[in-house]
């Protein structure tokens, strides 16, 4: 199923959306369509023996899942900001040790 609320044709040949891609509901949450993204949508089949029949099939909501990626990068970035200045401080505090004691066993 494509992202935004746009129905695939090749996926499901006759069918229409309803609505929009929308957040499952707390009772919908446990339901088959609901699993995979959290999102439903209600789709309008055409059926030549059946007449219009209402699914209701998983989607995926563009919005949230850039917004959501873009906090993840972010957040990736600061903890890579964080682990570059502590790595360079121990590095430099270790060589300056290991400076140190040299110096002491060279003078003795």
């Amino acid at each position: 199923m494509p992202t935004g609320g746009q129905v695939d044709e090749a996926e499901d040949p006759g069918c229409t959306a309803v609505g929009e891609c929308a957040p499952c509901t707390v009772s919908q949450k446990d339901e088959w369509f609901c699993l995979p993204t959290g999102f439903s949508q209600q789709l309008t089949c055409a059926g030549a023996h059946l007449g219009n029949t209402t699914k209701t099939v998983s989607c995926n909501s563009s919005g949230d899942s850039v917004g959501g990626f873009i906090g993840f990068e972010l957040l990736m970035l600061v903890v890579f900001g964080v682990s570059f200045v502590m790595t360079n401080r121990r590095k430099s505090r270790l060589t300056s040790i290991q400076h140190h004691r040299i110096s002491q066993y060279l003078n003795t």
